[in-house]
């Protein structure tokens, strides 16, 4: 169904924002740069977001299966 590809986005999109934090820590470490910095903050946020977004839609997925279900069981 939908879920296969939903999930292989997640973790793509998740994983992408990981190595650029990674990344941008390097770049960091070595010396402070504001680009740097300000696209570790925007990766960070994203990935925070990108975990709530994920949250509220297995929430919604949850809702509708039980809504299904209790409306099958009538």
């Amino acid at each position: 169904m939908i879920y296969i590809p939903m999930m292989f986005m997640l973790a793509a999109t998740l994983s992408s924002l990981v190595l650029t934090m990674w990344s941008k820590i390097g770049d960091l470490s070595m010396g402070f740069d504001g680009v740097a910095a300000a696209q570790l903050v925007i990766s960070a946020l994203l990935f925070v977001l990108a975990v709530f977004l994920m949250a509220e839609g297995l929430k919604v997925l949850n809702e509708q299966r039980r809504a299904r279900m209790s409306e099958e069981a009538s």
